[in-house]
């Protein structure tokens, strides 16, 4: 007998691994990973989870600055857990708890900017603002590795670079993977390294030593596209920059 969401959650992910359903239980990990986060570890009790909660959590997902189609995605995978335990009888009564969330598919908007593009962000001057400065060195630092996702530069460390060879785990899948940074990238870790002396990180996103605070990675990313909004109002942009256009701006150039 289960009584609460997250355990019940994982006992389904332990019986998905039992009959060989590797890849599934991984991605019901992932979802529930970031739902025990957003409850920062505290269980709910199956009758407790509702529409209101789940319309939380939806909010809690857009403020990290997840896009509309993986926010929806975590709700499918949360909604066939809820489902299931109806099923086995486990959830007594249906509460409906996913109606008032997206859980369809959003059209995605082409999220790659132009060459035009690149250039006038190349040629913008931001030394006297500085937060700004870090946004924009971030998102050439991700283009010139080949679209490295925003996750996987936070949490980059001064032992992930050797000489001019970059060597990283991702966050989202653990492969491995190996860059060689070109001197535009290293221009850029040679930069910042002169003011990350007391901490482990490369760049200032989940340390900021001028505050010597450490920043949690949500408020990071959002702190990170905050910037880019007001990076893409002074080039007079009619699309957003975000932390996935230069992902998939590297895609479209290298193509």
């Amino acid at each position: 007998e289960h009584s609460g969401f997250i355990s019940f959650t994982l006992h389904l992910i332990k019986e998905l691994n039992q009959i060989g359903k590797h890849r599934t239980a991984e991605t019901y990990m992932t979802t529930l990973n970031s739902f025990v986060r957003f409850r920062k570890g505290k269980d709910v009790l199956l009758e407790e989870v509702d529409s209101s909660l789940m319309m939380k959590y939806e909010s809690y997902l857009k403020s990290t600055g997840i896009c509309p189609n993986t926010t929806s995605y975590y709700m499918r995978i949360l909604k066939a857990a809820y489902n299931y335990g109806i099923k086995k009888r486990w959830i007594k009564e249906n509460k409906y708890p996913f109606q008032g969330v997206f859980t369809g598919i959003e059209k995605t908007a082409k999220r790659a900017v132009g060459e035009e593009v690149v250039h006038k962000l190349e040629q913008l001057d931001l030394r006297n603002k500085p937060l700004l400065d870090l946004a924009k060195d971030m998102f050439f630092f991700s283009i010139y590795t080949r679209g490295m996702s925003f996750i996987d530069i936070a949490y980059l460390n001064k032992e992930n670079v050797n000489g001019n060879i970059l060597v990283y785990k991702r966050h989202k899948t653990n492969q491995k993977i190996e860059v060689t940074l070109p001197d535009c990238a290293m221009r850029i870790v040679r930069k910042y390294a002169a003011i990350m002396t007391e901490s482990d990180y490369l760049f200032p996103l989940l340390y900021s030593p001028g505050r010597k605070k450490v920043t949690a990675y949500p408020t990071a990313l959002h702190n990170h596209n905050d910037r880019l909004k007001k990076i893409s109002e002074l080039l007079g942009l009619s699309v957003c920059l975000t932390s996935y256009t230069s992902r998939h701006t590297w895609a479209s150039l290298a193509k």
